[in-house]
């Protein structure tokens, strides 16, 4: 991971009120987990979110930026610090929605079932893993990605345009889940997490294009809050396609 580029900044300890105490939380609640770069957050993100949280009468969904992401080794990332501050920006002001910097105080890559594991270790609730469907597509590849049922429901998000059907990587990638609930749900015997692929209208939005338009000096004002594309333009952020 020494190829992941993190600018100068270090990983400065977060003062509690900003990192979620998920032990404080009553067992059983529901709370769902929205992982990503958010390389910046954009409306798509908070949409997804905030949508889930309807659907399935979460208690809360927690935003929760990878601190050294291993699909990104070799890639410019922007550091931690200012993404977790326009995540910061984009949740205020939206009930339900919290930021969460866990990964930052835990050495080494974010491996997304360590994570989950660290979660469900302080808090014992019920966890619900948002991913959209073209990260589904490569969650083979994901260290343990098999195991993520023991410890958490999965949420699968459709993406605009998307034309290839989420069954397929369903069946390809966990062959015991097979569907339930009037095809609503896939189970498997003897594991707590269902995976869903709910109904849901999708925004057509990515953190690259925002950042390709950020580059062209074209208005991002209809993609992301304003309070983030002032924090993008005050701290000139991808100004350069390497960000």
């Amino acid at each position: 991971m020494a190829a992941v580029r993190f600018g100068s900044e270090r990983f400065i300890q977060k003062p509690e009120s900003r990192i979620p105490k998920f032990r404080d939380w009553a067992r059983g609640e529901k709370a769902g987990i929205l992982g990503g770069t958010f390389d910046p957050v954009h409306n798509g993100h908070l949409s997804a979110a905030l949508g889930v949280k309807e659907h399935f009468a979460l208690d809360k969904v927690f935003l929760l930026p990878a601190a050294r992401p291993p699909h990104k080794a070799g890639c410019f990332i922007t550091p931690f610090g200012k993404r977790l501050s326009m995540l910061e920006l984009a949740v205020a002001g939206l009930p339900g929605l919290s930021v969460c910097s866990l990964e930052a105080e835990r050495p080494g890559p974010s491996f997304t079932i360590d994570t989950l594991r660290a979660l469900r270790h302080d808090g014992g609730f019920r966890l619900y893993f948002i991913i959209g469907l073209d990260a589904f597509a490569d969650i083979h590849t994901w260290k343990e990605y098999a195991s993520i049922p023991d410890e958490a429901h999965l949420v699968v998000l459709r993406r605009p345009g998307c034309l290839i059907p989420a069954d397929k990587y369903i069946t390809e990638f966990f062959p015991a889940f097979s569907t339930v609930d009037d095809g609503k749900s896939w189970q498997a015997a003897g594991v707590p997490g269902k995976i869903y692929v709910p109904a849901m209208a999708a925004l057509s939005v990515s953190s690259s294009m925002l950042r390709r338009e950020v580059t062209a000096g074209r208005d991002i004002s209809a993609l992301t809050p304003a309070a983030v594309a002032d924090y993008i333009v005050e701290n000139q952020l991808y100004q350069t396609p390497e960000g």
